[in-house]
């Protein structure tokens, strides 16, 4: 949506304010969605997932597809865009958890259960992250769920609570996410 991709040029233009003066390429236009370096002969933009016809009639050397699986019309979209990718160009497609279904989660399948996809499937475990871990509270014990998962991923006590707490705070939605 609109909001999400004026969050991730705020991320882009952040990024370059903060170069060193002697690294940031001259700009000859910087609007909300698009950054011009002409020394470089290079443009940098920002497009929604819900412009169907994003990409179309243009050369796009590097394509990051953010938050894929919650594109709507993602194979219509992807279909066009890629079309404008270059053989020597890259394609990235992330994504958080979704659920089951949708071009993200086809694709995602296709490359790493069928090797059977044009990108290669790279996947990073929320438990690969030492953020999501939270403080062992006194007296916790872990289910015998958590047991097994913990000697199945090697998770660590503070991990599991971390866990414990998203469990809780997400309900139903948790599998998912």
């Amino acid at each position: 949506d609109a909001d999400s991709t004026e969050r991730l040029f705020h991320i882009i233009k952040r990024f370059y304010d903060h170069l060193p003066e002697g690294s940031r390429p001259r700009t000859s236009a910087a609007s909300r969605r698009e950054f011009i370096w002409p020394d470089l002969d290079c443009t940098f933009f920002l497009g929604t997932a819900g412009s169907q016809d994003f990409g179309r009639s243009a050369t796009v050397n590097n394509v990051l597809l953010s938050e894929a699986a919650s594109y709507v019309n993602g194979e219509e979209i992807v279909s066009g865009l890629l079309q404008a990718v270059p053989r020597e160009g890259n394609v990235f497609a992330e994504s958080t958890a979704k659920g089951v279904g949708g071009w993200f989660y086809d694709e995602f399948q296709a490359a790493h259960i069928r090797h059977d996809s044009a990108f290669a499937a790279r996947f990073h475990g929320w438990h690969e992250h030492a953020e999501y871990r939270s403080p062992v509270p006194a007296g916790w014990t872990p289910t015998p769920e958590e047991q097994d998962l913990a000697a199945a991923v090697g998770l660590t006590p503070e991990q599991l609570v971390w866990r414990r707490e998203k469990q809780r705070e997400l309900r139903e939605l948790f599998p998912q996410e």
